[in-house]
């Protein structure tokens, strides 16, 4: 076989590669929006000096929400092809990435889903108690939607947090981000390529300190984190009212079926 043949060849099998990858991108059921809900378990989130235990007064809160009567209005509004839903806890460490994937993605199309959704988180226990990697769950996030099982043209990560990004570790990540995203200690680098891939990053900032409606945390988060088309960062200065802004906040994402 002459070398002309030979090349030929090759490029022909790329090309069938090419183009099987791509059918099989397409066999993925398709779904309304995709939503990741990152939520900070950093050692912050704890019993405070008054004896209120934060961790379980924001676990109450997502189960709240989960469960809100007019989050489930919204997802039966929603169009058939339903919501891609998955649930991720994070912290931080120097020594090793804090995330995991409590709930992976299941594809909810009634409120009964998300009420099963719901009690799935219930009967979860904590996944860390370390610093605050907001960097990493972005990025843990990002490679969720990767990997997802749905594809959609409307993905979106709702992180909710209590603190900055304050761990400085990063893992080499290349071919999966450019580089100046993967080795950069910066989380705003990361969240313009995540935007740039169209996705949107919405943020709940929960500051029990300043309780000012510009807080400085709520700024950072606004500034670094929050990105894309219809982004926002809300903020909630008490435990105790987690579960309201985030029912809201999630109506206000799965709204976007609808257009």
């Amino acid at each position: 076989m002459g070398i002309l043949a030979v090349i030929s060849l090759l490029l022909s099998y790329a090309a069938f590669a090419e183009s099987q990858s791509s059918a099989s991108l397409n066999q993925k059921p398709y779904v309304d929006i995709m939503l990741v809900l990152a939520t900070d378990v950093s050692a912050s989130i704890g019993v405070s000096a008054s004896d209120v235990d934060e961790y379980a007064l924001q676990k109450q809160g997502i189960l709240r929400a989960l469960r809100d009567d007019n989050l489930g209005r919204v997802l039966d509004q929603c169009n058939s092809q339903g919501v891609g839903l998955a649930f991720v806890e994070w912290s931080g460490s120097e020594k090793y990435t804090q995330v995991q994937t409590v709930l992976g993605w299941t594809r909810l199309t009634s409120r009964r889903d998300l009420q099963d959704f719901a009690n799935q988180i219930e009967s979860t226990t904590r996944s860390f108690s370390g610093a605050t990697d907001v960097y990493s769950a972005l990025l843990h996030s990002f490679l969720l939607f990767e990997n997802a099982p749905f594809q959609s043209s409307k993905k979106i990560i709702h992180i909710s947090s209590d603190g900055h990004n304050n761990t400085a570790q990063r893992f080499p990540i290349q071919g999966v981000v450019p580089p100046k995203a993967s080795y950069s200690t910066q989380v705003d680098d990361l969240r313009d390529y995540l935007v740039s891939q169209q996705i949107t990053i919405n943020a709940l900032v929960i500051d029990d300190i300043v309780k000012l409606e510009n807080s400085p945390l709520k700024l950072y988060y606004e500034k670094n984190v929050q990105g894309g088309v219809g982004s926002y960062t809300a903020l909630v200065h008490d435990f105790k009212d987690y579960g309201d802004i985030l029912a809201a906040n999630l109506a206000r994402d799965l709204n976007n079926c609808l257009f």
